[in-house]
């Protein structure tokens, strides 16, 4: 029986790893905003992640069913152990056989590792107490149930790492501002086109001048500043960026480091709109570039 226990404990941790990623791709797209993440989470999107088809549901509602009878029906637990295994491998197997090419994808940044060693400390935890208080059967309940708590463990850890983050931040943003300092730059924000119009602008000019870009889609703050302090050498004369923005506010924290003397908006569009909550205010987000060039700008 202990053997059955721990593989399904094994199961549901990995299915919930598999959740957690997903999940922290969202906070990522999201900027690690909390509050962006969260009423993305309790507006739907938690919901859909887990429930890519409607069909979906009924899995969900049966696993934890099943869950909870095995917390609370110790004559139940052999048959639920089985049933809760193979549903784990089950829905492994569906994600794997639906796996679809996203336009950024998830990247294992520092930051996010930092996120993810808090929410281990903080699930290790939650499943000690589950097993100290239900024994074998709280260990197994408590990892099926963590596997739907991730969402919220993630909004925990992230708001947890979040005076790390500034202070690292802090020491990075300098270091770039000061690499700048000597260097024009030019600045694409947009809803729509912004890597396109960053590529022919540095296309048009990097046989007249020795320039810098950020590589794909790189707009955020720690994106910038990485391009910035591990590539930028003496000889460059210029920094091409595009800047991104899911919020009011993103635009000018990049100007206030980056400080452009170009800048060029490609459209307002409705990207991010349930973030902006408007389309005038992501008008207002992406015009942060305009209000922080200088005079002659």
């Amino acid at each position: 029986m202990s053997i059955l226990i721990y593989l399904t404990a094994v199961c549901w941790l990995a299915l919930g790893l598999l959740f957690l990623t997903k999940f922290a791709h969202v906070l990522q797209s999201e900027r690690y905003h909390t509050d962006g993440y969260f009423r993305w989470v309790i507006g739907g999107g938690g919901v859909r992640l887990f429930c890519p088809e409607k069909s979906d549901a009924l899995f969900h509602v049966a696993v934890i069913l099943v869950a909870v009878s095995v917390l609370v029906t110790p004559l139940s637990i052999a048959p639920g152990l089985s049933l809760l295994s193979a549903g784990a491998i089950y829905w492994m197997a569906v994600d794997i056989r639906q796996k679809r090419k996203l336009k950024k994808g998830f990247t294992v940044t520092a930051r996010i590792k930092r996120i993810f060693a808090f929410v281990v400390v903080l699930e290790i935890f939650y499943l000690w107490m589950m097993s100290g208080i239900v024994g074998g059967r709280g260990l197994v309940a408590g990892t099926v149930f963590l596997a739907y708590l991730q969402p919220f463990f993630l909004a925990i850890g992230n708001f947890l790492e979040l005076p790390l983050e500034k202070f690292f931040q802090g020491g990075f943003i300098r270091q770039a501002k000061s690499k700048l300092s000597e260097r024009k730059v030019i600045a694409v924000t947009g809803s729509y086109g912004k890597t396109g119009t960053k590529e022919a602008i540095a296309h048009m000019l990097e046989s007249s001048f020795p320039l810098l870009k950020t590589p794909g889609s790189y707009n955020t703050p720690m994106g910038l500043c990485r391009v910035i302090n591990e590539k930028m050498e003496p000889h460059h004369e210029l920094f091409i960026t595009e800047m991104g923005a899911t919020r009011r506010g993103d635009v000018a924290e990049l100007c206030s480091f980056a400080t452009p003397s170009i800048g060029v908006i490609t459209s307002i569009g409705t990207a991010h709109l349930e973030t902006f909550g408007s389309e005038e205010d992501v008008a207002l987000a992406k015009f942060e570039l305009a209000d922080a060039l200088p005079a002659d700008g």
